[in-house]
């Protein structure tokens, strides 16, 4: 058997808001971008992320999360991800992040121990919002209450969206994404019909899945 070729990045970014660019032209086709969200996967032993579409695999960039909370649910405690799968919330995996303050936790940690990061979307952190007991300490889940990490609420009360809002605000137009402006900009609530890209750039990465895809079939 024919070993695989060596990992390389291909110019495929996934951006910390979960928007995607290829040698930084953004990919404007809903059904592109969701494909390739479903695609992502964490090769433990290189250490690397994917994109694996039929038999084409390529390595991504990843900058902050490759993996993003769509939904969460608190009479389950389960969450949702971008990739398709569903899994327990691990409460006291949750952190901030450093760019402006949106909510990570861990996941997949049948495959890496200490798992892999993922980032809350704007839905996900409304609920996960919604959630926080009245004490602001803790976080309702099937009707009990769990403790919040101190890192999230440190000697106070978890932030508000609101809050987080604030920080981005904060620290700028150039943070390519604030978590109050991230329900307008979302990028896979947009509509861009039939198989477009927007630039060049972004149809030689569909191009590329494809043609990889096809020689392999």
């Amino acid at each position: 058997m024919k070993a695989p070729p060596p990992l390389e990045p291909f110019g495929l970014v996934l951006h910390h808001d979960g928007s995607w660019t290829h040698e930084g032209a953004p990919l404007a086709n809903k059904k592109l971008r969701e494909r390739f969200d479903r695609a992502v996967h964490y090769l433990r032993d290189e250490g690397k992320y994917v994109v694996q579409i039929g038999h084409f695999r390529g390595e991504i960039i990843v900058e902050e999360a490759g993996f993003f909370v769509r939904l969460f649910d608190p009479d389950s405690g389960a969450i949702w991800l971008s990739d398709g799968t569903t899994e327990t919330f691990a409460v006291a995996s949750l952190s901030v992040s450093e760019r402006d303050g949106a909510f990570l936790c861990t996941v997949k940690r049948d495959l890496v121990p200490e798992g892999l990061p993922a980032r809350f979307h704007h839905a996900a952190h409304a609920e996960l919002m919604n959630a926080v007991d009245e004490d602001g300490v803790s976080l309702r889940i099937s009707g009990s209450p769990i403790r919040l990490p101190d890192r999230v609420t440190g000697s106070g009360e978890v932030a508000t969206e609101d809050d987080a809002d604030d920080q981005s605000d904060h620290r700028g137009a150039e943070a390519h994404g604030h978590v109050q402006e991230r329900d307008a900009r979302e990028p896979f609530l947009e509509e861009s019909p039939g198989l477009e890209t927007e630039g060049r750039e972004g149809g030689e990465a569909a191009e590329q899945a494809g043609d990889h895809e096809q020689a392999h079939g």
